[in-house]
């Protein structure tokens, strides 16, 4: 398997490329604000404390903080070492790890059914909107959903002729997902399905599960590493975010696929969902389906985060990998079509598609999704980066949250991030009583309050700029 020649001699797959690499590039370099900022600030705070306090030392908004694996702020952190600290230094992996997913893509779809079918799916793919914002979004589910596609790939490839390099290399993408994101394992079913019912037999059962047991291995180390550094810090991403409750449940699953799906695949949506009604033998998909179904299985554990979507919560990345799969689903049913026959008309459906999809992304994800609060600041995070610019010597500093923390200078040593710590959410009571107990020099927010201010106010902190105060000065 040759991939430059696979994209050297497709023409039509490298103007899709392009496409695609187009509708990411939008929105690169902004600042951390929107509903999807905490993350990316969280990651991007792991990779820059790195350069103080070493690769295996996670220090984020909570402090010592390993709740996720670290393979994604190692990511930020060497594109940090080689472009500098930036916003679009940070997105740049996630950049380049979701472009290389639409050829990871082609490739699978191409294997399992033919060209015609992968270049669609592809096409779906680059110009689907949620697929766009979250592959270049900062944090795990790009790295995640392009790890989990090759480790299908190459034991796909490894099927085909025993070659073990495949077997080592789909292997090591099974364990490198799993590092990206401990529910990646999700991916499991669909490496089952291949190994028991696609190519040629493998009479050496145990092979699979030495696959399993290896690509575990390295996460169980980081776990027990992390483990010993600090539990709580640890533990809190296995605990369920919500109860149990069978009402949220079905309303996760009505929710999905009434607001969530179509949110993130725009004019796709219908015609994917009239593939699953055209489907008659699934046998035949059962590697999609077995790779594209398990990931929605997140609703159970999660369910109020996929209803609260639609309060803005930054949740709704949950199913991202889900969206590939789906993306051939739905270029099987445009395939059934004799497209061929109409090549002009379709050509033209599809250029109307890709302008549609186009605008779907900026009035669903860059208008609503990216909208600011900071709406009195010169400039997004002024007011922190302004404290950044006067704290040379490290004084106490109190903010509201990771995107204020990171831009404030996002060390934990010195800077206190007011989260309730058990929801990981944003807490005006904790604000107010870290305000009252005076021990900050600087406090930095981002969501206005009228209560907030008047605390500080009460507490002599005089304002320094539209969103910071300070103990010392003040002025009004």
């Amino acid at each position: 398997m040759n991939i430059r020649d696979t994209i050297k001699n497709n023409k039509v797959l490298i103007i899709i490329l392009l496409i695609g690499i187009f509708f990411r590039v939008i929105d690169l370099d902004r600042p951390f604000y929107g509903i999807q900022m905490w993350p990316e600030a969280h990651y991007s705070m792991k990779a820059e404390n790195f350069f103080k306090y070493g690769l295996f030392k996670q220090y984020a908004d909570f402090g010592v903080d390993y709740t996720t694996p670290p393979l994604v702020p190692w990511f930020i952190f060497l594109s940090f070492n080689l472009f500098g600290i930036h916003e679009w230094t940070a997105r740049l992996p996630m950049f380049l790890f979701g472009t290389v997913s639409l050829i990871v893509l082609f490739l699978i779809a191409k294997k399992i059914y033919t060209e015609d079918v992968a270049l669609l799916a592809v096409f779906i793919a680059a110009t689907s909107p949620g697929i766009v914002y979250f592959s270049r979004n900062i944090q795990p589910e790009s790295p995640m959903a392009f790890f989990s596609l090759s480790s299908v790939l190459f034991l796909m490839n490894y099927k085909d002729n025993f070659g073990l390099k495949w077997y080592f290399l789909s292997l090591l993408s099974f364990s490198l997902a799993i590092l990206s994101k401990y529910v990646a394992f999700l991916v499991l079913p669909a490496l089952l399905a291949i190994w028991f019912f696609y190519g040629k037999k493998e009479e050496k059962t145990s092979r699979i599960l030495l696959y399993i047991i290896l690509g575990l291995v390295p996460s169980l180390l980081w776990i027990l590493w992390s483990f010993s550094i600090t539990e709580g810090g640890t533990m809190w991403y296995f605990k369920r975010t919500h109860l149990f409750s069978i009402k949220y449940i079905l309303d996760a699953f009505f929710y999905t696929f009434t607001y969530l799906l179509p949110w993130q695949l725009g004019l796709w949506f219908p015609i994917i969902i009239a593939s699953l009604f055209k489907i008659r033998n699934i046998k035949e998909h059962v590697i999609i389906f077995s790779y594209t179904i398990p990931w929605f299985f997140l609703i159970f554990p999660y369910p109020k985060l996929f209803v609260m979507i639609l309060a803005g919560t930054p949740c709704g990345y949950y199913d991202y990998p889900a969206l590939y799969g789906l993306s051939i689903l739905g270029a099987l049913i445009l395939i059934n079509f004799n497209y061929k026959r109409y090549l002009g008309i379709f050509f033209i459906i599809l250029i109307f598609f890709t302008i549609v999809q186009g605008f779907a992304y900026y009035l669903g994800y860059h208008k609503v999704v990216l909208n600011r609060e900071d709406y009195n600041e010169s400039e997004p995070f002024y007011s922190a980066k302004y404290v950044k610019h006067l704290n040379v010597e490290n004084k106490p500093v109190l903010v509201d949250c990771p995107p204020t923390m990171f831009y404030a200078g996002g060390d934990p040593s010195y800077i206190k991030c007011a989260l309730d710590e058990e929801l990981g959410s944003s807490d005006k009571n904790v604000l107010i009583d870290e305000i009252k107990s005076g021990r900050y020099e600087y406090v930095v927010t981002y969501y206005y309050d009228y209560e907030i201010k008047k605390v500080l106010r009460d507490h002599e902190y005089g304002q320094i700029a539209p969103r910071a105060w300070n103990l010392e000065r003040s002025e009004n």
